[in-house]
């Protein structure tokens, strides 16, 4: 049993649950609630004064928005913005 994995579980994760099937539906699903909930929504227009889709937005490789991706974290002030790399999309 993965000490992780409980309902009501607030942090989130770059990596599947041990033992899970990734491809499975469960894999992300750390809180037991049935939903791979994302931890940063997806940038759908890139980082800009008055683009920003958040104040935290996730823009995947090639794309991608799944749990486990690879891409960069866009942080987003109001005036300016930080990209932060190499991350992998985090779920709960």
């Amino acid at each position: 049993m993965n000490p992780n994995v409980f309902p009501g579980q607030m942090a989130y994760f770059a990596d599947p649950r041990p033992g899970v099937d990734p491809m499975s539906g469960m894999a992300w699903d750390y809180d037991c609630d049935g939903d791979q909930d994302k931890e940063y929504p997806q940038d759908t227009d890139g980082c800009g004064l008055l683009n920003c889709a958040a104040p935290e937005a996730f823009t995947g490789d090639n794309g991608e928005y799944f749990c486990g991706a690879p891409g960069v974290l866009i942080m987003c002030n109001g005036v300016t913005c930080t990209v932060a790399g190499n991350i992998n999309l985090a779920c709960n």
